[in-house]
């Protein structure tokens, strides 16, 4: 079905196919808007949908659908949609997408554009934690903030959409972090030059301390595939009752690996880092086209002396780079600066690797039947308390 609009886009269901061959062609495009993470969060369903200006195709998103009995349906972009907001403008993308999905019964609508809002600088934050300067990162200046992403989130706000703000501790998202650390890899990466003299440059003291160290303990890094997920479950449930989250099953990791397998063979790898004959880091990370991004990572508390873990990511930086990536993208970190947070250290591992702190545009909700919009988010505030 075709949404009636009056704006120059249009929004329509297109095929998994036509999808995917637009994300392939596209720079930055987040793994969150193929085809294959439809088939990943249970109680949502996906589809397809593409932006036309006539007869072009001018972006394409992955809507996910969670049917709520009697109400209706949420409907959520994570990371998307794929299009060109600066070209497009907020309102002919959103005002045509809002129609669509009038046609799908839908009363919520979020939407969380893949796009970086503030970015503070590694060495500038490094200086501001010497100091103590502040608590969070909204108390510093940022080093750049984006023109387009600033358009954008002003746009959405004046059209009605009201912005995510976290009550309490953690990555500022709702269901995606708002909050993250992002490694620039042009132009530190030059083929011609011996190695990577512009990465190392980026550690901190304590990264080169315990790389030297990894490398004295004898880890080694490799590739792993389907058979080894059962060994990273087991070093993730490790971590997850050390840092205290709930941990996703094993069938989740088996899934995603199959389903985004299927859809390109590149799109997630598994890292091993070992010594002494056994694993003691892993971690999962996805690509599509030149956006690298880490997901998911595992440690053992007992393998920790030969600091595994900072191996295993230097590995996947520098396999980044050496891809042509223009970012690694380390994901989510909290917004606190605080070293007496338990999120703290977490933020301090991701500097020393070289990682600016980002903020994104966040998540923006929008009321497409406001009442029974507001009678299932009060609900869901109430579970979730």
């Amino acid at each position: 079905m075709t949404a009636r609009t009056s704006h120059r886009l249009e929004v329509r269901s297109i095929s998994a196919s036509d999808h995917l061959d637009y994300v392939r062609g596209c720079a930055g495009a987040s793994y969150l808007q193929c085809p294959s993470w439809g088939q990943m969060p249970p109680r949502w369903h996906p589809e397809s949908v593409g932006w036309f200006e006539g007869r072009r195709l001018r972006g394409v998103g992955l809507v996910l659908y969670r049917r709520v009995p009697i109400v209706g349906s949420l409907a959520y972009l994570g990371e998307g949609p794929v299009v060109d907001w600066a070209d497009l403008g907020a309102e002919d993308i959103t005002a045509p997408l809002l129609d669509f999905l009038r046609t799908r019964a839908v009363f919520s609508v979020t939407l969380a554009p893949a796009l970086v809002l503030r970015r503070w600088r590694n060495e500038a934050l490094r200086a501001a934690l010497r100091v103590g300067q502040a608590q969070r990162l909204r108390d510093l200046t940022p080093d750049v903030v984006d023109e387009t992403a600033t358009e954008v989130a002003i746009a959405l706000r004046g059209q009605g959409w009201r912005q995510y703000e976290a009550t309490g501790p953690g990555f500022g998202g709702k269901m995606n972090p708002r909050y993250r650390s992002h490694v620039p890899l042009t132009p530190l990466h030059d083929p011609s030059t011996d190695h990577w003299a512009g990465l190392r440059a980026r550690l901190d003291t304590s990264w080169r301390r315990n790389l030297r160290r990894s490398t004295a303990s004898g880890v080694t890094v490799e590739m792993g595939g389907a058979l080894d997920l059962p060994v990273f479950h087991r070093l993730y449930v490790e971590t997850a009752t050390r840092d205290k989250f709930a941990p996703l099953p094993l069938a989740f990791f088996e899934r995603l690996w199959r389903e985004l397998r299927a859809e390109d063979p590149k799109r997630i790898e598994l890292y091993l880092a070992s010594y002494g004959g056994q694993v003691h880091a892993a971690a999962i990370r996805t690509r599509v086209g030149d956006e690298f991004s880490y997901t998911h990572g595992a440690s053992s508390n007992a393998g920790r002396r030969g600091r595994p873990s900072n191996a295993l990511q230097w590995r996947m930086l520098t396999d980044a780079a050496a891809a042509g990536a223009s970012v690694y993208d380390l994901r989510g970190i909290s917004d606190t600066l605080d070293p007496d947070d338990r999120l703290f250290g977490l933020l301090r591992f991701k500097l020393g690797l070289g990682a600016d702190a980002v903020e994104m545009v966040g998540e923006w909700d929008y009321p497409l039947r406001r009442v029974r919009h507001h009678a299932v988010a009060a609900y869901l505030d109430r579970r979730q308390r």
